[in-house]
């Protein structure tokens, strides 16, 4: 299951073949719902209050206009699509501003400057790998999910 990754078709009008297909993949938890129902056989599931999926047939529909479809694929995943999963975790949708009230010379992030300092005991000199050994920790503290640890600590490799 964690080698599949679910797509939607974004085109206007996905039925048309004068344009550039557009694919984007669903998020990781309708993902997962998808592939389960996938894997257990199931003829649809409902993914939201406002669409469902059609797994005969590998169709999105709008459950108030059965007229509104557009196509779904799986696909196992990629160097592209884990290169798109990195790409997302890392776009905001707003971009980040200096804080007007606060600024600093940090550039309006004393916070940051802040913990750095209590982190390292005001010595400042420390190694980027002790450094990430306790942004994975804080991770997997903060994150409190079961089963989540072998993520987490895949990312000190």
């Amino acid at each position: 299951m964690k080698g599949v990754t679910w797509f939607w078709k974004t085109n206007t009008n996905p039925w048309s073949s004068n344009e550039i297909e557009q694919w984007i993949p669903f998020p990781d938890i309708i993902n997962r719902q998808i592939e389960q129902a996938y894997e257990d056989r199931q003829l649809e599931i409902v993914i939201s209050e406002e669409y469902k999926i059609d797994l005969n047939r590998l169709l999105q529909n709008d459950i108030f206009d059965f007229g509104k479809q557009r196509p779904v694929r799986r696909c196992s995943k990629t160097g592209d699509t884990l290169t798109y999963y990195r790409r997302e975790r890392f776009n905001f949708a707003q971009p980040i501003q200096r804080s007007i009230a606060d600024d600093t010379l940090n550039y309006g992030c004393s916070f940051a400057t802040d913990c750095f300092i209590l982190f390292t005991k005001a010595i400042l000199k420390m190694k980027i790998t002790s450094l990430i050994d306790a942004l994975v920790s804080g991770i997997v503290i903060e994150g409190g999910k079961p089963n989540q640890n072998d993520e987490a600590q895949s990312l000190k490799k």
